[in-house]
């Protein structure tokens, strides 16, 4: 899930509804049919895409290797 943060504690969907049209165009929400999710992660993977490319930090890199060698600890 990927945020934007600012001081207004409203939805964002919201919070642009009564702006012009041209800001709202550059912000949807897409929600994502849960039984797609492992397919959609596959093909992440397949492209180079996992939590170390968005992340690069040790616990990513961390937790990438524990998934590609099925370690659950």
């Amino acid at each position: 899930m990927f945020t934007v943060h600012g001081t207004e504690e409203i939805p964002i969907d919201k919070l642009l509804s009564g702006r012009d049209s041209s800001a709202s165009t550059r912000l949807a929400k897409i929600t994502i049919d849960p039984t797609c999710c492992e397919s959609m992660l596959r093909s992440l993977r397949a492209l180079g895409i996992n939590k170390t490319t968005l992340f690069p930090e040790a616990q990513s890199v961390a937790d990438d290797l524990k998934r590609m060698y099925n370690i659950t600890q």
